[in-house]
């Protein structure tokens, strides 16, 4: 994650598409090194189905709801094992991760792209599709990788509506427009209080540019770390409202923007949903 005023959540490159397929020999990983790790699914028999990228797979279970998009957070089980069956990585145990999905490295994307929510995917990546030649944390450089998925849900990212009718329109300081969708009746935060929200952040013309979707929890952020129009707005809120806010460039990522995130001299469109106030770290 990138830090320039905010926690800024980066969107990586675009979605890498899966050609037309073929099929490969099966090249099964070996059983887990030791007893307490997880071990892969048996598919001894079965073929994998190739893709031209060289990605692998075999769907040990084929889902029937949505399937993911560019737009969108999914929320899924995961083992990764090394060709010696160690595993390297590994979601908690019943405890799916949500993740955007535009965000995953292009192997994921690749094997998740096709799958929809309820099914179950073995898929072995090549390194180009996984690390690479740097590796990672317990991943040497250039090394093969097994994958199992389960796609548990997709989640839309939430779309730029307009303001309800009757909702009134308010400035503030240096232009700032805002709009109170809900008043809240708690308090409002003050000096450097960290604020408990749940938000979604656009362009004006509906580009989403980040969204608390993304972890499927609401954020904790200091009020320091808000860009300025952002932190303006939040003082004026109180606990369990809903705001609709219009940030000008000066007050949010300026005339430069931020580099592969916010578009130079971008207004952002904010709806943020305040949800409690805790106080300020030492």
């Amino acid at each position: 994650m990138r830090r320039v005023c905010f926690f800024q959540f980066l969107f990586a490159a675009s979605l890498i598409s899966a050609s037309p397929m073929a099929h490969a020999e099966e090249e099964p990983f070996p059983f887990a090194s030791s007893l307490n790790d997880p071990v892969p699914t048996d598919t001894q028999g079965r073929e994998f189905t190739e893709l031209p990228s060289g990605l692998k797979y075999i769907d040990l279970k084929v889902g029937d709801g949505r399937s993911p998009t560019d737009e969108c957070a999914v929320t899924i089980g995961y083992t990764g094992w090394l060709e010696d069956g160690r595993v390297f990585d590994s979601s908690s145990p019943g405890q799916p991760s949500t993740v955007a999905f535009k965000g995953l490295i292009p192997g994921w994307q690749m094997a998740l792209e096709t799958m929809k929510e309820g099914g179950k995917r073995q898929v072995i990546l090549p390194p180009h599709l996984a690390y690479g030649s740097q590796g990672r944390k317990e991943v040497p450089p250039n090394a093969t990788v097994m994958f199992e998925f389960e796609l548990v849900k997709v989640t839309p990212f939430p779309k730029l509506k307009p303001v309800p009718s009757g909702v009134e329109e308010h400035r503030a300081v240096f232009e700032i427009k805002f709009w109170d969708i809900e008043v809240g009746t708690g308090p409002s935060p003050v000096g450097n209080e960290r604020v408990v929200m749940k938000y979604t952040m656009y362009e004006k013309d509906g580009t989403i540019l980040d969204t608390s979707v993304k972890k499927d929890i609401p954020v904790t952020v200091s009020l320091d770390q808000l860009f300025p129009g952002w932190r303006e707005m939040m003082y004026t809120m109180k606990v369990g409202g809903k705001r609709r806010f219009e940030i000008p460039p000066p007050l949010a990522a300026g005339r430069e923007g931020v580099k592969d995130w916010i578009p130079p001299n971008t207004t952002l469109v904010v709806d943020v949903e305040l949800l409690g106030i805790e106080p300020e770290l030492p």
